[in-house]
């Protein structure tokens, strides 16, 4: 039967037209629900007491548990079980877009901190004349040696602010294309690498082309990017071969011109070995010698299982990773701040001056060359 229009249901029941035994059967389901309710009440107090409130704790830096064994000054190694797979990525033309893709699309928006490490075929040039600082020298042998040489490999490895660093592979090795027999080098160079593990042949038929990594890295944003904290040992050189691969072109002449183009595509800039010399550690040793002073050790898939072990570029900016969370978790957040910027053996007005006269900044001297 069809409801009619503007139906409403019945009121309820008025005590006053009923029967006692009728109003007491009504009373006593209206209190059933009130009953429940109450029941129901008094079993979560009893169930859920009320807890302490718990005072908010501030999260601190705390190192990484690969460094974490004995603190510092004792033996620390990165733990690397048998089965474990090699943290160093080999990158190759081949592979290149595919690896540069996994940075940009995953690695960056978790990983704040680059370290980064360089492999190029020697010096094999030395100003020659006066300079005006020992600072200017240093440059001017940097210049030299990068206008003319190509790099060999790159190595990043990527952190975030703790320590922690990506699952499986922690380090991309980028190795280019170089020829032992044509291309510029020293010889004594190239056979330090060539004992380390570089495989010349792979690199000349399998090497990438720098101009096509620099057009990917910096599409990446790991580059121009005020977010992101370069870190190196002694990283004069490795900041100069990545400009001279980033502009395709001469770095600039003055040393100032060359670290104001450092200030703009390396915003946040770490030197670990500067920051040893200022804090007595070490600060004129080599990166395997700073290592050893801190007790840093690398995993055994890196020593000479996989990669080749040290003396790479991905190898070494894994080390340089391990040296520079070490002084975060002995300096602090604050005590590491008063080292950004600062590169070792460049910008340092407090260098003893050497002479006031115009340098001689293009003429070398070009030491023993050529191909092994």
């Amino acid at each position: 039967m069809a409801m009619r229009t503007g139906y409403r249901p019945p009121p309820p029941p008025n005590p006053a037209y009923m029967v006692p035994q009728q109003v007491q059967q009504v009373q006593q389901v209206q209190q059933v629900p009130q009953v429940q309710q109450v029941q129901q009440v008094q079993q979560v107090q009893q169930v859920q007491p009320v807890q302490p409130v718990q005072p908010v704790q501030q999260m601190q830096y705390q190192m990484p548990p690969m460094y974490q064994r004995g603190g510092y000054g004792v033996h620390q190694q990165m733990a690397a079980p048998v089965s474990a797979p090699d943290p160093v990525y080999n990158v190759w033309r081949w592979n290149l877009e595919e690896q540069m893709a996994v940075i940009r699309n995953y690695v960056l928006d978790n990983y704040n901190y680059v370290f980064i490490d360089c492999k190029f075929p020697g010096i094999v040039a030395r100003p020659i004349g006066s300079f005006k600082s020992t600072s200017e020298y240093h440059y001017q042998t940097l210049r030299s040696n990068v206008d003319i040489l190509q790099v060999i490999q790159i190595g990043l490895t990527f952190a975030n602010d703790y320590g922690n660093m990506p699952g499986g592979h922690t380090t991309w090795q980028f190795n280019f294309r170089f020829s032992a027999t044509q291309d510029m080098c020293s010889a004594d160079g190239v056979e330090l690498l060539r004992q380390s593990g570089v495989d010349f042949v792979k690199h000349e038929t399998e090497g990438i082309d720098p101009f096509v990594f620099a057009e990917l890295l910096i599409s990446s944003g790991l580059v121009l990017n005020d977010k992101i904290n370069w870190v190196a040992f002694h990283s004069g050189y490795d900041l100069g071969y990545l400009i001279s691969v980033l502009l395709n072109r001469e770095v600039p002449v003055e040393e100032s011109g060359f670290l104001r183009v450092v200030r703009k595509y390396f915003p946040n800039v770490y030197d670990v070995k500067y920051i040893c010399k200022c804090l007595g550690l070490a600060g004129k040793g080599s990166l395997a010698e700073t290592a050893e002073e801190f007790s840093i050790r690398l995993p055994p898939t890196v020593m000479g299982l996989g990669t080749g072990g040290l003396n790479q570029a991905g190898p070494d900016s894994l080390l340089t990773n391990g040296i520079f969370f070490a002084l975060k978790h002995r300096q602090g957040d604050e005590g590491m701040g008063h080292f950004k910027d600062r590169l070792f053996g460049l910008g340092d007005e407090e260098e003893d001056k050497m002479s006031r006269t115009p340098s001689s900044a293009n003429v070398f001297q070009f030491g023993k060359m050529g191909a092994v």
